[in-house]
């Protein structure tokens, strides 16, 4: 199940805990499922769930919202740096017929920025295939990753728990 329901099912379970971990990834599993369509490297629905019985899918989001906010979203959650012209050129080809395949998306992408990006700061040399940030964002949008996330940390603090949060030498209670 997703993790932001984990506090719930604790005290349904009458169980406790001293520390929560969040794993905030995704199995190469469920990305070597085509049928996921968490992948471009072959065709597959434009899906992205990564639970089945979610209500939004990847093809629902770039075949209605609008450009302002498809933009965002790429912005937002994929920081790439294309977001405008990407939204633009899905919202022109999904008024001739929707986006449905992993792979139209990502022929839509590479028409705009080519065949190979930048990955990182200040454009340095080692590359990206181009559709992996708008993946990226679409993915997080469709499972509302950083909406669960917030859900996680709430319902930790309001059920009175202390959870230690570790990175790198520093720790902090929260």
């Amino acid at each position: 199940g997703n993790f932001a329901s984990a506090p719930r099912r604790m005290l349904e379970l009458g169980l406790s805990a001293d520390a929560v971990l969040a794993d905030l990834g995704f199995s190469s599993n469920q990305m070597d499922d085509r049928s996921r369509g968490l992948s471009f490297q072959g065709e597959g629905p434009l899906d992205m769930r990564l639970d089945p019985s979610g209500p939004v899918t990847a093809a629902d989001l770039v075949n209605s919202v609008s450009e302002q906010e498809l933009s965002e979203i790429l912005r937002d959650f994929g920081e790439e740096r294309h977001h405008r012209a990407i939204a633009r050129k899905v919202v022109a080809v999904r008024e001739g017929s929707p986006i449905q395949t992993t792979a139209e998306l990502a022929e839509i992408v590479r028409s705009v920025v080519g065949s190979r990006t930048p990955s990182g700061p200040g454009g340095g040399r080692k590359t990206i295939p181009p559709a992996t940030k708008t993946f990226q964002a679409l993915r997080i949008a469709v499972n509302d990753e950083l909406g669960n996330l917030d859900a996680l940390l709430e319902a930790v603090q309001r059920a009175g728990s202390a959870m230690r949060i570790e990175g790198g030498t520093a720790a902090r209670w929260i």
